[in-house]
């Protein structure tokens, strides 16, 4: 037990979870007539259950005259929830050159400014700091990486929505907001300023001509400040996506952005979390009754998973590694195959207080008020 919202976690029903093995199905909130084509997951198109799943999406776009061709597909890969992580802007990173890797010069940054060398090494006192690691290129192969560039798609471009959304030195007030150096003030202003933007003819055209949206993995916080700070470009997804004219692919992070909130995110420095979001982990929204946990391990997540579900009335969907979730007409269903180990009940505690303290006590009021 921990001080905190969630000092009642419900520790007994997260083993009876456990003995139950994980839900294979889900509805997050969907109607039956939903034209929603949706997949998330922990790593990508790995294994033939996930491929089998994604063909059967693609098949349903109109674009794809009922079958899985993706030669007559476009797809456009959207890398904002990476660029956090030191390795994608740090040329003297170890994992800047990580060869299934992406970084600035791959991507092709063109308008954010890359003069971020006093921050690259910076650590704050609550040991704020750029996001360790790095993020796969989803233009690899789906058996190295679970990428896409096998499936033979007609086309692709590989985007950052800030790079056309942001002038020069504005990414660099977000980094110092994220590492604390700045306070909520100028994020908030940032913000506001941002929000009134304009989406750009090129941003826009990219959009309408996509047939997959693949969303890559990262900073899940990162993720929910695009799709709040740019609602022109977050309008043109949704209403595309809602309309079935596109599948939606998130990977780790980019899964976590398509649900309720962010909530099981725990990478980000508290300041990304409190002064840049306002403490409030919304995503997108797509799966309106979920919160995606991607990596999902029984031991160290299933405690705050139960307890989340009974504070909130969402659904946690748990997706381990090696595993996806795809949703057609109304319904998400759970494929793959995960590692035995990582359902087996250890009794550790996870990582995510922060976020789910603050997510937990915003549920509860909401319940307390309407009561």
């Amino acid at each position: 037990p921990r001080k905190g919202a969630f000092m009642e976690a419900e520790v007994l029903v997260a083993q009876q979870a456990h003995h139950d093995g994980l839900p294979k199905e889900y509805t997050c909130g969907l109607r039956k007539d939903s034209k929603l084509l949706l997949m998330v997951s922990s790593s990508g198109v790995r294994g033939p259950d996930i491929k089998a799943s994604l063909d059967e999406l693609v098949s349903a776009l109109p674009a794809a005259d009922g079958t899985a061709n993706y030669a007559k597909l476009k797809l456009l890969e959207i890398y904002d929830p990476c660029m956090l992580k030191s390795s994608f802007w740090n040329e003297a990173d170890d994992d800047f050159n990580a060869e299934t890797g992406m970084n600035y010069v791959k991507l092709g940054i063109k308008n954010m400014t890359h003069d971020l060398e006093d921050n690259f090494n910076y650590v704050g006192p609550d040991e704020e700091m750029m996001d360790g690691s790095w993020c796969y290129n989803e233009w690899t192969n789906s058996s190295i990486t679970g990428g896409l560039k096998d499936l033979g798609f007609a086309s692709h471009a590989q985007v950052s929505i800030m790079d056309h959304m942001m002038q020069s030195g504005e990414f660099e007030e977000l980094v110092r907001a994220d590492l604390g150096i700045t306070g909520s003030a100028s994020a908030e202003a940032l913000m506001g300023k941002l929000q009134k933007r304009p989406v750009p003819s090129t941003l826009k055209r990219l959009i309408e001509e996509a047939d997959v949206f693949a969303v890559c993995g990262g900073n899940p916080d990162l993720g929910a400040f695009v799709m709040r700070a740019f609602p022109g470009v977050t309008e043109l997804l949704k209403k595309k996506l809602e309309a079935g004219r596109a599948v939606y692919m998130g990977r780790s992070a980019g899964g976590m952005v398509a649900g309720s909130n962010v909530a099981f995110s725990y990478e980000p420095t508290p300041e990304m979390f409190q002064n840049v979001l306002s403490a409030d982990p919304m995503g997108l929204g797509l799966l309106p009754k979920c919160i995606v946990k991607p990596h999902f391990k029984m031991e160290a997540h299933e405690a705050y998973a139960s307890a989340l579900e009974k504070g909130s009335g969402l659904r946690v969907a748990r997706i381990p590694n090696y595993m996806a979730l795809a949703c057609k007409s109304g319904s998400c269903v759970l494929q793959g195959s995960p590692k035995t180990g990582d359902l087996k009940w250890k009794n550790s505690q996870g990582h995510y207080y922060g976020h789910l303290d603050a997510v937990y006590d915003d549920l509860q009021g909401v319940q307390r008020s309407s009561s």
